[in-house]
């Protein structure tokens, strides 16, 4: 367990945690884009993530804030694939602790993809000094277009 914040610790997620890992990513996404076309169903998404959560344990994580999950990351290697903050506890820090995580878990470079349209998400990692790298123009399950971001310690 690694503790970043007196209020905010940073934990390894279970399989026991995929239902709150899927709450969290439903909830965020909703409320974060509600334009969004998701090409699966809630249902979908929850069996998605119970198949997975605990394949790589090392790779989950959870914030815990005052004992309540409100955030997730998935991260593989330099590859951030998830980072999703409970809309009720966005604000708080804890989008912040979960990066602090991931540079400590891969600190020389972390790369990952968020979508163009999703401002506040890039406005967040702008200001902890990931840089765009690649646009696209919607390769992906949502038919989105993407930015990819990465981060360098060197920088």
């Amino acid at each position: 367990m690694t503790s970043v914040s007196p209020a905010i610790e940073i934990i390894e997620a279970t399989p026991d945690d995929a239902q709150v890992i899927a709450d969290i990513h439903i909830t965020a996404r909703l409320t974060a884009m509600p334009y969004l076309v998701s090409p699966h169903s809630d249902d979908q998404t929850r069996d998605w993530l119970a198949s997975c959560v605990g394949d790589q344990p090392s790779s989950w994580w959870l914030a815990r804030k005052d004992g309540r999950v409100v955030g997730y990351m998935f991260i593989n290697g330099d590859q951030l694939d998830h980072l999703y903050v409970h809309p009720d506890a966005q604000g708080c820090g804890i989008g912040t602790c979960l990066l602090q995580e991931a540079r400590m878990l891969s600190p020389e470079r972390i790369v990952l993809a968020t979508f163009q349209s999703n401002a506040r998400a890039r406005a967040f990692y702008e200001k902890h000094d990931f840089r765009p790298v690649r646009f696209t123009d919607g390769e992906n399950e949502e038919a989105e277009p993407d930015v990819y971001y990465l981060w360098e310690a060197s920088r």
